[in-house]
């Protein structure tokens, strides 16, 4: 008979990091930011690993529900655990900082109420959400049955990327169980001082888009922003151009992507501007924005009053500000190109030119040379 068991103790205790936590206390401008990047950047994940006999033979199976999110800039990500008051911060071998909550506790009290309260707005993150609490749900029961963790293998998120990075498939794990299996209980850590005062029925009762009433209170634009954080960006092309003096035709441009169209026809209509196209890549689409008058009368005013909380969007967008004024009086000197691309940052790229070939060209422009083709 296989044993199903969540989170080891050791597991729990390891760095582990969980304080009171009353979502009352969250900022309304924090809370519906970092949902917004959540939506953007975040999962809620369970994963499966098995423990072997000294033969090898798989005898039990460590059930781990998780919420994490990742990004190269640390103090963002850092944000996460001063306000919901639980989980870990670490730094993977690529320098990617992941924020991490796999205590079923501190599921339970406060990243799920937190989510609550401040819900998404992407009908996939929902879907995820809303699964991961069913998850959670079905984990208070023990022991589990073989039905239980069908029904978890079915609830869990099954992308393609995911499917193929499991070690082991959903065949394999039911194979592996028999009549029954079990659960260890986890009992609370020496480090959480909270109690389990809300039951996971409390939690998947009330509607999955958050608290409205707290929607009505504080707008939703920074939800936009915080999503934008994530998933925004702000570009500016190059391309050759011989009907221009300079010869290259300079393009700035607010783009932000998702899955789901749905929330990018939300911020369109909050925006009031840009447009909607199908992307490349199966299932994604852009909110694109590339009028020079709506970026600099609608774009930038909107992230100036809905400021970014990453240095590492900040700074972009800062630098985003720079160009656009540069761009609005028309550069018409090597100096305005060169600060453009100083600006920007260019880096050599399969879609893009290099700095080198863009001075080449724009020197042979100045000096009437004919450039190369």
């Amino acid at each position: 008979m296989c044993e199903i068991e969540t989170i080891s103790r050791k597991l729990l205790t390891s760095n582990a990091y969980i304080m009171n936590f009353d979502v009352k206390h969250v900022p309304p401008h924090i809370g519906y930011y970092l949902a917004g990047f959540i939506d953007a950047e975040g999962s809620f994940c369970v994963s499966f690993s098995p423990k072997t006999s000294s033969e090898g033979k798989i005898m039990d199976w460590q059930v781990r529900p998780v919420f994490s999110v990742s990004q190269k800039e640390r103090p963002i990500i850092a944000l996460f655990k001063r306000h919901l008051k639980c989980g870990t911060v670490r730094t993977d071998k690529r320098g990617i900082s992941v924020y991490e909550v796999t205590s079923k506790n501190a599921l339970c009290t406060h990243i799920v109420p937190f989510f609550k309260k401040y819900g998404f707005l992407s009908a996939k993150k929902k879907r995820d959400f809303s699964s991961f609490c069913q998850i959670l749900k079905i984990l208070e029961n023990f022991p589990l049955t073989k039905q239980d963790i069908s029904h978890i293998l079915a609830l869990r998120i099954n992308t393609p990327v995911i499917i193929a990075n499991r070690r082991y498939s959903d065949k394999f794990i039911l194979s592996s169980l028999h009549q029954s299996i079990h659960i260890d209980v986890i009992t609370q850590s020496s480090e959480t001082n909270t109690p389990n005062s809300l039951t996971i029925n409390e939690m998947i009762e009330s509607d999955l888009c958050g608290d409205t009433e707290a929607q009505t209170i504080y707008p939703i634009e920074v939800y936009l922003t915080g999503l934008c954080d994530g998933d925004g960006s702000f570009n500016v092309s190059f391309t050759r151009r011989d009907d221009y003096k300079l010869g290259w035709k300079i393009s700035p441009s607010f783009s932000v992507s998702q899955r789901d169209k749905t929330l990018l026809m939300v911020f369109q209509k909050t925006l009031d501007c840009g447009r909607i196209r199908k992307g490349s890549s199966e299932g994604i689409w852009y909110l694109e924005v590339l009028n020079l008058d709506d970026l600099r009368e609608k774009i930038i005013p909107f992230f100036k009053k809905f400021p970014f909380l990453s240095e590492r969007k900040i700074d972009q967008f800062q630098r985003f500000c720079e160009t656009l004024k540069i761009l609005e009086r028309k550069p018409r000197s090597r100096n305005d190109v060169v600060k453009i691309l100083e600006l920007q940052r260019f880096e050599t790229s399969q879609t893009r030119w290099t700095t080198a070939q863009i001075l080449e060209r724009l020197d042979q422009f100045l000096n009437h040379v004919k450039p190369n083709k």
